[in-house]
């Protein structure tokens, strides 16, 4: 499966309203410039994936998803053990992967409350299980173009826990290179 051009408009699109809201956002809070920009970022981030996993609608033609694949899979592992045996394994384990990773940087900057690993790892849980119970009323819609998948919400949680790693090595250097308030 390739990139299609209505992909990255959907990316695209999803990305500007998300600017957009957390522009808002970030103008009304209080706190330092990289928390309005982590918020700003946040918020861009969350538009963009709402528009890669959620649309496009299937109203040109996308069909639904054929054997071997259902539209629910809640069997642990069953959907990655199937890719690893097939040929979009990089694309998809990847992908899913490196979804929500951005979170785990930029949930813990924009919101000192969600600092602590476990709640940065809720907020990531949260936002990959209210992607797939989203495309599980699309399927239950009768727009069953999206798999609603366990392994997803796994692969998202541990691309979270990627990004919150990264965020726990940078930011002791971030705060050291900005020194003293």
């Amino acid at each position: 499966m390739t990139v299609l051009p209505v992909d990255v408009f959907w990316f695209v699109t999803g990305s500007l309203v998300g600017t957009l809201v957390g522009l808002v956002a970030a103008v009304r809070v209080a706190g330092s410039w990289h928390r309005r920009v982590a918020i700003a970022l946040a918020c861009a981030h969350i538009g963009g994936v709402l528009g890669v996993t959620l649309f496009p609608l299937p109203l040109g033609g996308l069909e639904p998803f054929r054997v071997p694949y259902s539209t629910v899979q809640l069997v642990p592992l069953g959907t990655i053990d199937l890719l690893l045996n097939g040929s979009q394994s990089a694309r998809q384990l990847g992908g899913n992967l490196l979804l929500l990773a951005p979170m785990g940087v930029l949930v813990p900057i924009a919101w000192r409350a969600a600092r602590p690993w476990h709640r940065t790892m809720a907020w990531g849980l949260l936002v990959s299980l209210l992607i797939e119970l989203a495309q599980l009323a699309l399927n239950v819609a009768g727009l069953s173009y999206r798999v609603v998948d366990i392994d997803d919400l796994l692969l998202n949680v541990a691309g979270v826990a990627v990004g919150r790693l990264l965020f726990a090595l940078g930011w002791p250097i971030w705060r050291a290179v900005q020194g003293p308030r």
